[in-house]
Parts: structure tokens; C-alpha cells; sequence
């Protein structure tokens, strides 16, 4: 790369089209052989800005999201890239970081996007919104403790959200439970590729949920996972040990 970045976000089609997103509203794209500039945000008159989460469903029709920081207020960046440039979507100002955008290709048409209010005065406020076309449409707002913050997901092309110790489908405009996990070291993350095969982050190791229960596959100890990938037979797992400042990548094979 021609000069540094911070990535916070990444996705891929192949191993010859990723897109990573990081400080400063920066978009990079990788073509298999170098990565370019796809998009620099203009950052006149603004203290911070970030890409937190890039999402799409062919390379011509890609979403990102994060914030931008002026006079000290933080609001929500939706961008949309249509194959030929990125442009930023005209929605009415949000005081939020929207940190997370998915969409359910057989459950909805709309997007929806996790954000999250910080403040150093009172509790901080975790978000669900639906993006219908320009409308941002707020659905879900409650402080930010664990039993009640959020994790939004599609697994097998249907959307998941993860409300506190929750499993929850969105139909009707009303947040539907169809799980309870009852695990103290749940930790609010769900990936996988279809429902019944899911891996669940846990605080100390990562579990799987079959479609009735869940079982631990490995402990982590003070390995804490974080964000994860599954692709048709292998999953990578992140996860960063804060004692010994170590970042791990954990691999698993997904039986036949």
C-alpha cells in the first residue's frame, strides 16, 4: 500500500476482490495482485472519521458504515458503491456509530445496521436499524449492558439478531425469539452458513449451536475470540490475549 491505514472492517468475493475500511473514511480495494484507493473521504472541517463494516452482495452493489466526528458529535456514514464509485447516502443525521450492516437475501430487502451511542456522561445506547432505501428506521434502542446490546448476522442468507442471550428473526416489524442461550460466557457473536450449523463466540472459547443446543469445541483461556469467517469447509476465528498482547487466528474444519 502507498501509505499506512488502521483497517477496522473487512470482506471479500474472492481472493482477487477484498475490500478493507479503516480511519480516516478510507476505502481500500484488492485486485489479486495490489490494493488501491476505491474512496478517501472528505475530512474537511471533521475531527474523526472511520469505516467500521463493509458488506455487499456482488461487487458492484457494495454498502460500508461508520461514523464521522465533528464539534465533538459523532454521526452515522452510510456509503453505497454501484461498480463505479462510491457515493455517500442522503439520510437524516444520526448520533450514532454504526458499527455493523447486513442484509437477509431470502428474508428481507432492506438493510439493517447495528449502531451504537457513546457518551462519557450517561450509559452508552446500542441501536437496530432498518435502512428502506433512504429512510433510516430505528427498531431496537436499549443501554449497552450485555443483556441487552446486539449482534446483527446473516446466516444461510436469512437474518439473525443476536439480543442479549437472544436469537431473534425480524418479521412483522417485531423482534421474534426462537433461542435462549444460557451461557454466562456467551459472547454476543454468531457466524455460519446456515442455522443448525452455527459457531457461537464465547468469552473464554468458541462453541457450536446445532439447532437445539450448544457445545463447546475449544477453550481459549484468556484468549479472548472476537470476529470470525466460515467459508464451505474451513472457519477463522481472531481473538486477542489483552495480558500478553498477542492477536491469534484460530482455524477450524467443518466436518463433511
Amino acid at each position: 500500500m502507498s501509505r499506512p491505514i488502521s483497517p477496522y472492517s473487512i470482506w471479500g468475493f474472492s481472493s482477487n476482490d477484498v475490500w478493507i475500511g479503516g480511519i480516516g473514511g478510507v476505502i481500500w480495494r484488492f485486485n489479486g495482485v495490489k490494493w488501491s484507493e476505491s474512496f478517501i473521504l472528505d475530512n474537511t472541517n471533521i475531527n474523526l472519521s472511520a469505516i467500521m463494516d463493509i458488506y455487499g452482495e456482488t461487487s458492484n452493489d457494495v454498502y460500508a458504515v461508520g461514523f464521522i466526528d465533528s464539534a465533538d458529535v459523532r454521526k452515522g456514514l452510510i456509503l453505497h458503491y454501484n461498480g463505479t464509485e462510491w457515493t455517500r447516502r442522503s439520510i437524516k443525521n444520526t448520533i450514532c456509530n454504526f458499527t455493523r450492516i447486513k442484509r437477509g437475501i431470502i428474508t428481507s430487502s432492506n438493510y439493517f445496521i447495528r449502531g451504537l451511542v457513546e457518551s462519557d456522561t450517561v450509559d452508552d445506547t446500542t441501536k437496530i436499524f432498518m435502512l428502506e432505501n433512504n429512510s433510516l428506521i430505528q427498531l431496537y434502542s436499549a443501554v449497552n449492558i450485555k443483556k441487552n446490546t446486539n449482534f446483527i448476522q446473516n446466516i444461510g442468507n436469512e437474518m439473525v439478531f443476536v439480543i442479549g442471550y437472544t436469537l431473534n428473526r425480524f418479521s412483522d416489524n417485531n423482534f421474534k425469539k426462537f433461542y435462549d442461550i444460557n451461557e454466562d460466557n456467551f459472547g454476543i457473536q454468531v457466524f455460519g452458513k446456515n442455522i443448525n450449523n452455527t459457531f457461537v463466540r464465547m468469552e473464554n472459547g468458541i462453541a457450536h449451536f446445532n439447532g437445539i443446543d450448544i457445545q463447546y469445541l475449544t477453550k481459549t483461556d484468556d484468549n479472548i475470540p472476537s470476529e470470525a469467517i466460515v467459508f464451505d469447509k474451513n472457519v477463522f476465528f481472531l481473538a486477542n490475549n489483552f495480558t500478553s498482547g498477542n492477536n491469534l487466528i484460530y482455524r477450524g474444519t467443518l466436518k463433511e
